[in-house]
């Protein structure tokens, strides 16, 4: 297993959690990975989770891109056996009373079915394609931006060098909005997959903005 064959994994398995314990669906379901130090991993399907095994009071939230622009590609062992955790992201209080290992016998059985399940059910992997790019729609949540957080996408306005971290494939974002008669605005944003020629370009431009401290 790879980086990426482990986000959808734990992405899958939130989803799954999520079906068959509605009251508890926004939880983070966490398992754990040699990443490669020992990491619990996990989602609640808005956002990835993650921990150092030895350090639980570590546990942060990250974006599925970021862990790919380091993890993307590299080995990753999964621990069947290892305890899931859960985590409760939308409670106060201390994190100890929010992030425990599952507490049941059949709730940890059945999360081990379902891991085994979809390594059972999980394609192999073919250097002729590329899961996040190819297809009718690139799966832009995947792709890493190039110097981030200096760059990002969560403006109204800018642009930023995003590059797939399993095929390398280069995109330009966009953002802007023209103000409307009325006073209203209409945004727009735009993904373009870029050349090598327009690729080169646009990486040195971010490379320039980064060595001047300037960005859109």
């Amino acid at each position: 297993m790879d980086g990426y064959g482990l986000v959808t994994l734990v992405e899958g398995l939130a989803a799954r959690w999520a079906e068959a314990h509605p009251a508890r669906g926004g939880h983070a379901l966490l398992v754990e990975a040699a990443l490669p130090e020992p990491t619990r991993v996990g989602s609640n399907g808005s956002r990835l989770w993650v921990a150092p095994v030895d350090a639980p009071e570590k546990l942060r939230g990250v974006e599925a891109r970021a862990l790919l622009a380091t993890h993307a590609r590299a080995p990753v062992t999964l621990v069947r056996d290892a305890t899931p955790w859960i985590f409760d992201a939308w409670a106060s209080g201390p994190l100890a009373d929010r992030y425990h290992p599952l507490a049941t016998a059949a709730e940890r059985t059945e999360v081990r079915a379902w891991i085994d399940e979809a390594l059972a059910a999980a394609p192999p992997r073919s250097d002729g394609g590329c899961p996040i790019c190819d297809g009718p729609r690139v799966r832009e949540r995947y792709l890493p931006i190039v110097g981030a957080p200096t760059f990002h996408d969560h403006g109204s306005r800018g642009w930023c060098v995003k590059r797939c971290a399993l095929c390398g494939a280069v995109y330009l974002w966009q953002a802007g909005y023209d103000y409307l008669v009325n006073g209203a605005t209409e945004d727009e944003q735009s993904l373009t997959r870029l050349d090598e020629a327009q690729a080169r370009d646009w990486l040195a431009q971010v490379d320039a903005a980064l060595a001047t401290g300037r960005t859109p």
